[in-house]
């Protein structure tokens, strides 16, 4: 099975709300097609009427085609900046291949994408975050139409120290996702503070709370001196009896 993200941004993108809700249904039928069926983006339009229940899907392809967000293509309509952030189909085929290879063996993966000079390699260390684009002066897409793999979750999940309310937490991950490194650096502060002062378990924040809020922008506190314990009542007693000359 494999997976379409959409930007939770995508609502509200300038080219969504022009082409209508109808339209952008269609949009939406077309990315999923064209990412199962490994057409590169491209639709032939005799295809189109069966994407959607909607009526005169011409007429609303023709409104994609308006807003930008598909491009005629003569006989087939083009998804706009499809190749930048989805996967083709060679690059899932290694994908695959490569959860095998870890999967049965002990050959590490190879990562299919590296920024290096503006030219793509197959020996990046991560390919985790936004898919950013490989050619040097490509024109960037459409900021709320770009893909985020979903796997650096993970990686705040396993440092967070209190773990409650995952799914909120991932839903609030998702808002921040693209700070992914000022959040990390964020929480390695915060534990280690945590931790230093015993703070008890039940007064973390929720992670959901603490991403939501941003609190990875504040420094967590100093550290607080406390002071020495009180002399026990004994030692009070025998300075007393010692001050007037009293002896045991």
């Amino acid at each position: 099975m494999t997976w379409v993200y959409l930007d939770d941004r995508f609502p509200d993108h300038p080219k969504v709300e022009a082409a209508g809700g109808d339209a952008a249904w269609l949009f939406i039928a077309g990315l999923c097609f064209a990412n199962h069926q490994l057409t590169g983006g491209r639709i032939l339009k005799r295809k189109v009427p069966g994407l959607t229940d909607r009526k005169q899907s011409g007429r609303l392809a023709a409104r994609l085609v308006e807003v930008g967000l598909w491009e005629d293509d003569g006989d087939a309509y083009l998804i706009h900046d499809y190749d930048t952030w989805n996967r083709g189909a060679a690059e899932r085929s290694k994908k695959a291949k490569n959860a095998a290879r870890t999967r049965w063996g002990n050959t590490p993966p190879i990562h299919p994408i590296e920024q290096s000079n503006g030219q793509c390699s197959e020996h990046a260390p991560s390919t985790r975050g936004v898919l950013e684009t490989c050619e040097a002066g490509k024109k960037q897409p459409d900021a709320a139409l770009k893909l985020v793999e979903p796997d650096i979750f993970d990686e705040f999940w396993d440092a967070y120290p209190r773990k409650v309310g995952k799914p909120a937490a991932r839903k609030a991950w998702s808002r921040v996702a693209a700070e992914h490194p000022a959040v990390m650096a964020g929480v390695a502060a915060w534990s280690a503070a945590w931790a230093r002062d015993g703070t008890a378990d039940r007064f973390v924040p929720h992670p959901s709370t603490w991403l939501t809020d941003r609190r990875w922008e504040n420094a967590p506190p100093a550290p607080t001196r406390r002071p020495p314990p009180p002399a026990a009542a004994e030692d009070g007693v025998a300075e007393y009896l010692r001050r007037r000359g009293v002896t045991a």
